[in-house]
């Protein structure tokens, strides 16, 4: 039953393949796995770390005993395997094979037997494989590869595409690649033309909604299509790579997007690599995590952004019935707009520790514009309103506590005896929020030796190049918030032992190509495991 349930995966898998597998033209999708040895060497590192050894040696035996009486009979392990398709001039002309490496034609003759597989010699050293399944099936041996493909044998016919052309030289355990470019004309006007319609649909107004929603969200559909469009047309690779390697102890996986050289959309990914945000170089020597975010909305979107903002702040003033509140909330607007209006999100997050007592911090940063009259407006508006609230409540608020250099740092102490500050005291120890404001940035911190970093933040030269996203964690460094039991904690130390050990990374950044990539430590995927 395995081995006919198999059978018809393959099949299912290969049935889109149809036809098209020879000919020296540059497929338009490849599939490709670095070795059987390596797919099931890194299965069993990744189980065995999740702490089941035992499903592990179940994996290794399933695909390494239980396919064909004597296991994969005529098949080299250690050699590359994977499909590639490909279009013709027309949609309908679509095709591929499956690649697989051979050992000894003969034994995987036999392979295919002991699989329920009958394979039939026909002209041209084609053989058509008798399967379960509705579909006719054909395989040919050639550059030490079996070549299956579906529907139609006549493509395998002539030369074959040589394997290292097709399947390359990626040093990745996994990856998947899409060439744009090789996609017909015809299927991407096809697409184009849904989108444009959907963006004629997203133009109409909506029941109930104001001029400010309309402009951002059709701003944004329009932005959104203009995107598609342009990776359609100028758009090269796109790839999927995943990895997991002993050797380094990491695992990894990025999707990429290579653009047409010389094209306006090589032009803005190129742009993109070249971001620098107020706070790239701000770093604390031991965050356990750190998070930047910089982007820059398109100009129409930020209009529509804008143009939202008024609404709403109309809105919100005309709520206001005492005149004098309705004057203060005016000008706070006037001094905060243009910080929301300038379509830019720059800002860091990091959460600094443990101590030597196991407490933590927490360090916001994000860039405003005329910081110094903001801060100056909330100062005043705080400061009157305490004049309305008891002694006690004045007392949490400590304006103007402390400064670094010409800037005041203000405080505030959180109320104790709630439960939410208690909590919080359990991991950062002070429960005193701190907030500052420079010109160009706003910075807040809490918990241990919170207004000495604050402090050492708002002097920092941290301009610097920034992707468009990163996040970094150091779960070794988190251990004590979440760890649960002392056990639990002990084997964390145990697996983190090198200084990288626990670190795990995303980032999304521009260049030669638009690159997501995300990483993990193999210690962490350990530690994750266990601490469930």
């Amino acid at each position: 039953m395995f081995k006919k349930c198999l059978a018809g995966l393959v099949l299912v898998v290969l049935a889109p393949l149809a036809a098209r597998a020879g000919g020296e033209d540059r497929p338009a999708a490849v599939v490709r796995f670095r070795s059987l040895d390596a797919l099931v060497d890194n299965v069993k590192l990744i189980v065995t770390l999740a702490g089941n050894e035992g499903l592990a040696q179940q994996v290794e035996g399933l695909i390494k005993a239980k396919i064909g009486a004597q296991g994969l009979e005529g098949i080299d392990p250690a050699r590359p395997f994977g499909a590639y398709a490909r279009f013709g001039k027309g949609l309908e002309d679509i095709g591929g094979a499956v690649l697989i490496p051979i050992a000894s034609e003969k034994a995987f003759l036999t392979l295919l037997d002991n699989l329920d597989v009958r394979a039939t010699k026909e002209k041209n050293d084609i053989y058509k494989l008798q399967t379960p399944a509705p579909v006719e099936v054909y395989l040919r041996f050639a550059n030490r590869y079996a070549y299956v493909t579906a529907l139609n044998p006549t493509w395998l016919e002539g030369k074959l595409a040589d394997p290292e052309q097709v399947l390359g030289k990626d040093s990745a355990t996994f990856s998947a690649t899409i060439r744009l470019d090789e996609v017909p004309e015809g299927a991407k006007q096809l697409a184009i033309a849904q989108l444009e319609r959907g963006l004629q649909s997203a133009a109409k107004t909506l029941p109930n909604e104001t001029p400010g929603q309309q402009a951002v969200r059709t701003a944004a559909a329009k932005e959104f299509t203009n995107t598609v469009v342009g990776v359609l047309k100028e758009g090269g690779d796109v790839k999927l790579a995943v990895d997991v390697s002993g050797k380094t102890k990491e695992l990894s996986a990025t999707v990429s997007l290579t653009p047409k050289p010389g094209t306006p959309l090589a032009q803005t990914i190129q742009k993109l690599g070249q971001g620098s945000s107020q706070f790239g170089k701000l770093r604390g020597a031991n965050a356990a995590f750190r998070g930047l975010t910089h982007v820059v909305l398109p100009d129409d979107v930020k209009a529509g952004f804008s143009k939202l903002l008024d609404e709403g702040a109309a809105e919100g003033l005309a709520k206001i019935q005492d005149a004098g509140k309705r004057q203060q909330a005016q000008q706070l607007m006037d001094v905060l707009m243009p910080s929301l209006k300038a379509g830019e999100l720059d800002g860091c997050v990091q959460l600094l520790g443990p101590t030597g007592d196991q407490k933590y911090a927490a360090l916001v940063a994000i860039k405003v514009k005329d910081g110094v009259k903001l801060g100056a407006k909330l100062r005043e508006m705080v400061e009157e309103a305490l004049k309305q609230v008891p002694e006690a409540q004045r007392a949490l608020v400590k304006l103007d506590h402390a400064s670094a250099g010409s800037i005041k740092i203000h405080r505030l102490d959180l109320p104790p005896d709630q439960n939410p500050v208690r909590d919080l005291q359990k991991t950062f120890g002070e429960t005193s929020l701190y907030v500052a404001f420079r010109d160009d940035a706003a910075f807040l911190a809490l918990g241990q030796d919170s207004l000495q970093i604050l402090k050492d933040a708002i002097g920092a030269a941290a301009t610097g190049p920034s992707p468009l996203l990163l996040y970094e964690v150091d779960f070794a460094r988190l251990v004590p918030i979440i760890a649960p039991t002392e056990d639990k904690r002990v084997a964390a130390r145990n697996i983190f032992r090198d200084a990288q050990d626990g670190m795990a990374r995303l980032s999304l950044e521009g260049g030669a190509a638009l690159r997501l990539s995300i990483s993990t430590r193999l210690p962490v995927v350990q530690f994750l495991s266990q601490i469930r």
